[in-house]
């Protein structure tokens, strides 16, 4: 009795263990996330700037300009281990969004306004924000 009592419990932790390695080896990442490289900066604004152009319907000149703007306000790299300066972020994107506005026609400004405002309430929306409403 003892002995098929050991025994069953060896194929159930064989079991186990099995199951749980396939399981690994099906979803690397979270359930229904794809698993996919971090973006450098320069790559994050290249989707913007393509962002922006279908949604604003930028001229090629203007999507140029938009690039360089964005290219240049890149921050230099941090020191691991190294909190940003949210503050000195913000202002830098509020520049930015400044410089942008600026190749903008008025029609492409009201729609720029409408998607930063979007932008910021996504993510004012986001969990873990505490503490980051202070204006």
């Amino acid at each position: 009795m003892k002995i098929k009592f050991i025994i069953l419990a060896a194929f159930m932790s064989l079991g186990i263990m099995t199951q749980t390695e396939v399981q690994a080896q099906e979803r690397p990442g979270r359930p229904g996330f794809e698993q996919r490289r971090p973006e450098s900066p320069e790559e994050m604004a290249k989707r913007r700037v393509e962002d922006l152009k279908e949604k604003l319907n930028l001229s090629e000149e203007q999507e140029k300009s938009i690039l360089e703007i964005m290219l240049k306000s890149i921050p230099e790299k941090m020191n691991p281990g190294e909190r940003p300066d949210m503050k000195k972020m913000e202002e830098e994107r509020n520049r930015t969004n400044e410089e942008i506005r600026g190749l903008l026609t008025d029609e492409q400004k009201a729609e720029f306004d409408k998607i930063l405002a979007q932008e910021k309430e996504r993510m004012a929306d986001r969990p873990g924000r505490r503490g980051r409403d202070r204006r």
